[in-house]
């Protein structure tokens, strides 16, 4: 069964964040990711929520351990992430 993973974060600057998401696929890829979406709150274009799907549990949880690595840390400095702002849920896809 499949598992989705939702990230809310405040960024910066969308434009330069989602350039810089949209560049790096390759860590959602190496990460397991195989189906991604991103939303941006009506009122807040800096409000974003990204919808990433994976094949199983085991991947997921590896994913969320990485987050905590530096090579992600970076990247979301990079990228302008509010760091402070993340949440995340991790759901079974029903």
């Amino acid at each position: 069964m499949t598992v989705s993973v939702f990230f809310k974060q405040e960024v910066n600057d969308f434009a330069a964040w989602k350039k810089f998401y949209d560049d790096n696929a390759h860590m959602r890829t190496e990460g397991g990711v195989i189906a991604a979406s991103v939303y941006r709150h009506a009122d807040d274009p800096n409000a974003v929520v990204i919808h990433s799907q994976l094949p199983d549990q085991d991947t997921a949880q590896n994913l969320a351990n990485a987050l905590d690595s530096e090579e992600w840390k970076a990247a979301f400095k990079a990228a302008g992430v509010k760091p402070e702002t993340i949440e995340m849920w991790m759901c079974e896809d029903a």
